[in-house]
């Protein structure tokens, strides 16, 4: 004979497991942001961050800090800097290293300052995923360069 047990749901901790099938495994995330981004959507990876994302940009230039939400980075870096371009920073080659939800993007940028000349840049990310969006990204970049983009004539 066959029992039947009944569970009462306070008993269960969820805490942990992806309940939501919508959700995406955070190499898979960033590879397809990357690529709407190579095939034209500019604004496909940055759509990505988190509201309060922790964004950090190393170095000492115009843009080096750390911004507290996407508002506050795309104010004082990333609106700045893309008004300096006249053609802004798309990826033209790539690697990834994933690590549960952290990942290191590693690629090579091609732009163009205001002035004409080249704006290519190499970068490495540390990314950290949580619930589809960038909760925190780290920015490693030729930081010269990026004195160059705010001093160019």
């Amino acid at each position: 004979m066959r029992q039947r047990f009944t569970f009462d749901m306070k008993w269960i901790d969820l805490t942990g497991l992806n309940l939501n099938p919508q959700l995406m495994e955070p190499k898979a995330l960033i590879e397809n942001a990357v690529a709407a981004w190579q095939a034209g959507d500019d604004n496909a990876f940055w759509n990505l961050l988190a509201d309060d994302v922790r964004y950090e940009v190393i170095g000492t230039t115009p843009a080096s800090g750390v911004y507290q939400s996407k508002n506050e980075f795309f104010r004082n870096a990333l609106i700045p800097m893309g008004k300096l371009l006249a053609q802004g920073a798309r990826p033209v080659a790539y690697d990834m290293i994933t690590e549960g939800n952290r990942v290191v993007f590693m690629w090579t940028g091609e732009g163009v300052m205001q002035n004409g000349n080249p704006y290519n840049n190499s970068y490495c990310w540390v990314i950290e995923v949580a619930g589809n969006r960038i909760s925190k990204l780290k920015a490693y970049l030729d930081t010269a360069l990026v004195d160059n983009l705010f001093n160019q004539s």
